[in-house]
Parts: C-alpha cells; sequence; structure tokens
C-alpha cells in the first residue's frame, strides 16, 4: 500500500492501484490504537 499526501488529506493506494481508502489509518497490534495518520502529518 502506498501513502498520497494531498492538498485535501491522505490517501492510501493499494498497490495494484485498484482501492483507494480515505481517512485516518490505526496502528491496532499495541495497547491502545495509534492513529498513523496523524503521526505522517505531523512528521513523527
Amino acid at each position: 500500500m502506498s501513502t498520497v499526501l494531498t492538498d485535501s488529506g491522505v490517501l492510501y493506494v493499494t498497490d495494484d492501484g485498484k482501492h483507494i481508502i480515505q481517512g485516518p489509518m490505526y496502528d491496532v497490534s499495541g495497547a491502545q490504537p495509534v492513529n498513523v495518520t496523524n503521526q505522517l502529518l505531523l512528521g513523527s
């Protein structure tokens, strides 16, 4: 999956280009969910 930064926000595009996901992505592998999209936008 690739991340695309636009003036309107963040999009995620599947490797085959068939699907686009709009909105925040969360990492739920830990004890608390982490908003990966916000971390990307904040440069963390």
